[in-house]
């Protein structure tokens, strides 16, 4: 009954049709034998059968009276020994899909996983996420995505929406690259996994084991990482190094630049970097007929200048290894992180399983500047169902971040001679006076700030900084000019815009309480991050899944934290339509000197995320 099932389906609407058209009057039940025997015959041996086998469990016995069959147009009625059971025909269709479903379970019972796969509505959602992005016409929507004569990839996976063989590089043609969509999907309600006799727990301890198998060439892989100095403008070295270690792992590797992909709203601006020169790396898994949840795993590779080497203990790109510390710029933030998810699809791979969804493998650079690098992905067209971000979180889940913008204040002098200073003016006082009016309205903010239900308790979440200064000509000389590039903060519920009218606002002021510069007023240039505060609302199907793959190999609750930092999550929850976890393993001295991180909780990080990939993907038999 199953299989006539599966034929059945697509039957019904002509029978129905069929049926509408005899109440109508318009012919007989049996004037076409061409409709009745494969039509009907097919119907009745699964549906009407079905029905009868329900009377009979419900009367313990099935009379040898001959059976009654009435359809109309609304439903289908059998009768037997007086007793008669009625159906309508969209239940039928539920029926039909549901034996479809049983045919699936039946006709895969040596498959690992069926889980949950997102189903193409066919309908573009009410609102896309991203207006930047326009809808494609009528014509090219649905899930045969074809525009002007050819085949446009699936908005979220950029697989070729009619199951043909994936294309290498999870792109259409590059004037297709426009009409990639945001989330264009709906989640099915429930997760559906068709296991072979293999556990859970036996597979997840394989790959464990595999992890555990493989951990002094996770170390090996991380020292690699961190012995490349990828200052920014200097990342293109490693990302050669990273595609190259992907495409021997058997990954459909992408290569390409931030001038590469279209221009966004939400680009900051790139002062001093070459966007050409900007190299992000993309590997693909892509499963042939793909039954779980996609996932990207992205981490950035991009470091922060060292300072002067004498200040360390270790060379800062030794990746030295001391007491169960690795030591190193960028081994903490966020390379580490890196490692994990590189060596998590590894384990699974060597455990004799893949995900049965496709993941995207992503490092990116920018993440310390700009963010240009993760928005970059995405404008690619590298789209899925959750990101994990494996930032150096210590095992917690970010639940909030700050925004931050980034500024630079230019401000002129008069130079003359030292001897008679006073007929002069000092750029770099001047600049001073600035710093000190953002410091004071920086306390205006904070003194906000308690008023946020996310950083009402965190002790002056708005941070102020000012990390480079430049000026001055001459010893001998009062300085004719002066430049101070300046980081600050924003908290949820204030925007960008807001943010920079304000510091515009204050130094304003700032300037006309000075003779000098309320006649030579300072410029202020936009430098780099322009980001928006992000909060990860709690409660969705993504956290859940990290946070028991977190207890099954932590024990008890994920913890979470709420940072007075940025990190690239925020791309994913505010702008695509999906949510960006950040969680990965424990470190110290971020952006300072002896940054390390810690090669035990490199072990656990690698096998929570490799839990979570197997929990979110679903996993099936390496091919």
């Amino acid at each position: 009954m199953v299989v006539v099932a599966w034929f059945s389906a697509g039957s019904l609407q002509g029978l129905r049709g069929f049926a509408t058209a005899v109440a109508a009057g318009e012919m007989t039940w049996w004037s076409c034998p061409a409709i009745i025997v494969p039509v009907l015959l097919p119907f009745a041996v699964h549906h009407i059968l079905a029905m009868v086998a329900g009377l009979f469990f419900s009367r313990t016995a099935l009379s040898r009276e001959p059976i009654a069959v009435t359809l109309d147009p609304a439903e289908i009625t059998v009768s037997v020994t007086g007793f008669s059971s009625r159906i309508a025909w969209d239940r039928i269709e539920r029926v039909i899909e549901t034996s479809r479903h049983l045919f699936l379970v039946l006709a895969a019972r040596q498959a690992v996983v069926l889980p949950r796969r997102a189903v193409a509505t066919g309908r573009p959602r009410a609102a896309w996420h991203d207006a930047s992005f326009p809808p494609p016409p009528e014509d090219a929507r649905g899930a045969g995505c074809s525009y002007r004569g050819r085949r446009l990839p699936c908005a979220r996976t950029g697989r070729d929406p009619d199951g043909a063989e994936d294309r290498r590089d999870g792109l259409g043609a590059p004037e297709a690259l426009s009409m990639i969509q945001p989330a264009r999907y709906a989640p099915m309600s429930r997760t559906r996994r068709i296991r072979s006799s293999m556990s859970d727990a036996e597979a997840l301890s394989r790959i464990a084991a595999a992890i555990d198998a493989g951990f002094d060439k996770e170390v090996e892989f991380l020292q690699e990482l961190v012995r490349f100095p990828s200052l920014r403008g200097r990342e293109a070295p490693l990302q050669d190094w990273f595609a190259r270690q992907m495409a021997e792992r058997g990954y459909a590797v992408d290569r390409f630049s931030i001038a590469d992909v279209p221009e966004h709203p939400k680009m900051a601006p790139m002062v001093d970097a070459d966007p050409a020169a900007s190299i992000q790396v993309v590997a693909a898994h892509r499963p042939k007929n793909p039954t779980g949840r996609s996932l990207i795993l992205q981490g950035h590779i991009d470091v922060v200048p060292e300072g002067p080497h004498e200040m360390w203990t270790y060379p800062p790109y030794s990746a030295t290894i001391r007491d169960g510390w690795m030591y190193g710029r960028g081994a903490h933030d966020m390379k580490s992180g890196v490692a994990c998810m590189v060596f998590a699809m590894d384990a699974i791979r060597a455990a004799g399983f893949e995900p049965a969804a496709d993941v995207y493998i992503e490092t990116v650079t920018e993440e310390e500047s700009t963010g240009n690098g993760a928005l970059a992905a995405l404008l690619r067209g590298y789209r899925a169902e959750a990101a994990l971000v494996p930032e150096p979180t210590g095992h917690t889940i970010t639940r909030t971040q700050t925004g931050t913008i980034w500024f630079r204040l230019r401000v002129r002098g008069v130079p003359v001679h030292v001897a008679v200073a006073q007929d002069g003016t000092n750029a770099i006082m001047s600049a001073y006076a600035l710093i000190n009016a953002l410091y004071a309205h920086t306390k205006v903010l904070n003194a906000e700030a308690k008023a946020s239900p996310w950083y009402a308790d965190i002790k002056d979440p708005i941070k102020f900084n000012p990390g480079i200064i430049r000026g001055g000509d001459w010893a001998s000389s009062t300085p004719a000019w002066c430049e101070v590039d300046c980081r600050i903060g924003l908290i949820p519920g204030m925007t960008p815009e807001e943010a920079m009218a304000r510091i515009e606002s204050c130094v304003k002021t700032a300037a006309q309480g000075d003779a000098f510069m309320a006649n030579n007023p300072p410029e202020i240039i936009w430098t780099g991050f322009q980001t928006d505060p992000y909060v990860l609302e709690p409660g969705s199907e993504a956290e859940k899944v990290l946070a028991a793959a977190h207890a099954s190999v932590h024990g008890g609750e994920m913890p979470e934290r709420r940072t007075t930092a940025v990190n690239d999550a925020r791309y994913y929850g505010l702008y695509f339509g999906f949510p960006g976890l950040c969680y990965g393993p424990k470190g110290e001295v971020a952006h300072g000197f002896d940054e390390r991180t810690s090669i035990e909780d490199l072990r656990s990080c690698t096998k929570t995320i490799a839990t979570f990939i197997t929990e979110w993907c679903g996993l099936r038999p390496r091919a």
